[in-house]
């Protein structure tokens, strides 16, 4: 009977205007007899009876309760469904309302125009509709005063009231929008506005480097506080933030296994690194000659007395016999950054010098140029992390296609993306990096404009990717003329930069995080360098 009842009252029922009534409704119609429902829902209402007040005789007795609208009302009431929708619905209202008036109050203090709730409505309005066209719906941005998380990216915090941050790409998106008029106006002032960022970004790295190097032990955190002021400064956006803190954290965990790797290689009474030990344990077998470790904080240095030792550690120790051709490979190089080592954490931070010709005892000038070349291999892939758009690029990629393939992210990242990058600019994205990465690293080590052509371009070079560039010929020897005139353009840009006036540390910060082909028109818009307001 009261499956039945259920039934018949349902016209009655829906007169509520409640989805919630005839969504319950619909749950329970189909497939049950009557007496498999009495049955499921007995049971249900044996476990909720002392919450509903109702007696459990009449509940036990299903059919002979009465069930209408009065007594589903009843029900709905006991459980306050509909009043809890209720509250959560005012409390909306109550938070859209304090934040209105926090940000009225905020900027009625600073003197600034009165914020209204129609103000508020027609830019989120707006905004929406722009972010839909964008494809930024899924975004949060996040205030960089206060922190405060929204959906979308307003011109002010709802929270604070502060301006939100220079979004270059955003802006860019924006400005393409207009009329042609409107474009090259706000073009030229969003290329000030870039500008300003570039010089920025350059200050934070220095900061950075200068705060690792005094203090390497110092969490991800604590580092990006203590650029804080300076990306509030220039208005790094939210994705800029995320992609210092990636690198951060990068360098955290690679200094992490760097201490961990070599505490089993101490020698106890001194604290110093036992190098053969640690060579051992790197490239799985022992050295014939000796072995100096000097541990930097984001790369263990390695110097190599004897030539089959480093022949065994630049080739990663995964050759069975040192043959006279591989000897005169590695005998071309004073020394080598690991790229992609086995050892997690360690991947990009083995460094070797070859000291095999008979100075290991004392350091000569080009061992110390040959460390701090190598460390700056080492930087450059923090910073390429942390602020090169074109890696950016290429992370956002490589996480669409884990997202969408659940496999390994490192899998496409040579193979599809770079591919995917090259055929779409018509450039060599691999290539393009490891040169750019020694253009910078032979300027910071204090090589002059003619030594690094000359290192890079002359016919018995180690480095031989010009073979491989768009254009190149390896069975010719012949190099692509594309990648040379890439190469004396890279040096070119560079060396403008310090003639005018930019230090070398500047220059790499200003360069190193855009594309070698793009350094020629970065340096035509920075122009001469001015000292910057404190």
């Amino acid at each position: 009977m009261g499956f039945e009842k259920i039934k018949s009252d349902k016209n009655e029922i829906e007169n509520l205007n409640s989805s919630l009534v005839r969504e319950s409704l619909e749950s329970v119609e189909p497939v049950l007899n009557p007496n498999d429902f009495a049955e499921k829902i007995e049971l249900k209402m044996k476990n909720i009876s002392k919450k509903l007040e109702i007696n459990e005789s009449e509940i036990l007795n299903f059919n002979k309760i009465e069930i209408n609208v009065d007594s589903y009302k009843k029900l709905l009431s006991k459980f306050d469904l509909i009043g809890k929708l209720k509250r959560i619905d005012e409390k909306i209202d109550e938070l859209i309302f304090q934040a209105y008036e926090k940000i009225k109050a905020i900027l009625s203090q600073e003197g600034k125009r009165e914020l209204t709730r129609e103000r508020i409505d027609n830019e989120r309005n707006y905004l929406q509709r722009n972010l839909k066209e964008d494809e930024y719906g899924e975004k949060i941005y996040v205030c960089d005063k206060c922190g405060y998380e929204q959906a979308f990216r307003f011109s002010l915090c709802l929270n604070c009231g502060n301006e939100m941050n220079f979004d270059p790409e955003a802006e860019l998106k924006k400005i393409r929008r207009g009329s042609r008029e409107e474009r090259n106006q706000n073009l030229n002032v969003f290329k000030e506005k870039m500008i300003e960022q570039k010089k920025g970004i350059a200050l934070i790295q220095k900061a950075l480097f200068e705060k690792i190097g005094e203090n390497p032990d110092e969490t991800s955190d604590e580092y990006f506080e203590s650029i804080r002021e300076l990306v509030d400064r220039f208005s790094l956006s939210h994705d800029q933030q995320l992609a210092i803190k990636k690198g951060l954290q990068s360098y955290s965990y690679s200094h992490r296994a760097i201490k961990e790797n070599i505490e089993d290689c101490k020698v106890s009474e001194t604290g110093k690194i036992d190098g053969p030990k640690l060579y051992e344990k790197l490239f799985n077998r022992k050295p014939i000659g000796r072995i100096e470790v000097i541990v930097r904080p984001a790369m263990i240095y390695i110097r190599v007395e004897n030539l089959d030792d480093y022949v065994v550690s630049y080739n990663y120790g995964a050759i069975d016999n040192v043959t006279d051709d591989l000897k005169q490979v590695a005998n071309k190089s004073c020394g080598c950054k690991l790229v992609n080592f086995k050892i997690k954490g360690l991947e990009n931070a083995i460094a070797l010098e070859n000291a095999t010709d008979g100075e290991f005892d004392t350091m000569s000038m080009l061992a110390w140029e040959t460390l701090k070349h190598e460390e700056q291999h080492v930087f450059n892939e923090t910073i390429n992390q942390s602020f090169n758009p074109e890696q950016q690029k290429i992370n956002k990629k490589m996480e669409w296609y884990t997202r969408n393939f659940g496999e390994d992210k490192h899998a496409y990242e040579k193979d599809v993306l770079e591919k995917y990058l090259e055929d779409k600019y018509d450039r060599n994205i691999g290539i393009e990096n490891l040169i750019k990465d020694e253009i910078s690293a032979y300027f910071i080590e204090g090589k002059s404009t003619g030594e690094i052509l000359n290192i890079l371009l002359k016919p018995t070079t180690i480095y031989r990717y010009g073979f491989d560039y768009k254009g190149g010929d390896k069975e010719k020897s012949k190099f692509s003329q594309k990648y040379i005139e890439l190469v004396k353009n890279g040096i070119s840009a560079y060396n403008q930069l310090l003639k005018q006036g930019y230090s070398r540390e500047d220059a790499q910060g200003l360069l190193y995080v855009e594309p070698l082909s793009k350094w020629i028109k970065v340096v035509e818009r920075l122009g001469k360098k001015n000292k910057h307001k404190k």
